[in-house]
């Protein structure tokens, strides 16, 4: 799905579709495309734009699809994906307009601390 079959629909439809209001997906491209002025002052132009990048990352986070799955729709490698995602969330993270999804991964939070398990003994153990 590229921004330009998606900015057609009605303002209920492209809800539904993206997962934010119009209003609100504008205001995370203006937000997205300053960072992406200042990374790219110079140099070969991406393949994408600044609207299908952040459509990658709507469809990661609210339609739970994988990075091979997003990677075949637009005809990119996964890789590729995952950078995208990865730049879009460092930039709301850092320009703090808005939260991180509850639905993407937490990159930035540490790992919780690894539980111990109790140790078992021979006898414990011949039951499994």
């Amino acid at each position: 799905m590229k921004y330009e079959e998606v900015s057609r629909y009605e303002d209920k439809k492209f809800k539904r579709v993206v997962g934010v209001n119009r209003m609100t997906f504008k205001v995370m491209i203006d937000v997205l495309d300053r960072e992406y002025r200042k990374k790219h002052m110079r140099g070969r132009s991406t393949k994408l734009s600044v609207e299908d990048m952040l459509l990658i990352a709507m469809e990661y986070w609210y339609e739970k699809r994988t990075y091979e799955q997003i990677a075949a729709s637009y005809g990119l490698a996964a890789s590729n994906v995952y950078r995208t995602i990865r730049w879009i969330e460092d930039v709301f993270m850092e320009n703090g307009t808005f939260e991180q999804s509850p639905y993407s991964i937490k990159t930035h939070a540490q790992e919780p601390p690894m539980q111990q398990i109790p140790e078992m003994d021979r006898k414990q153990l011949a039951v499994f």
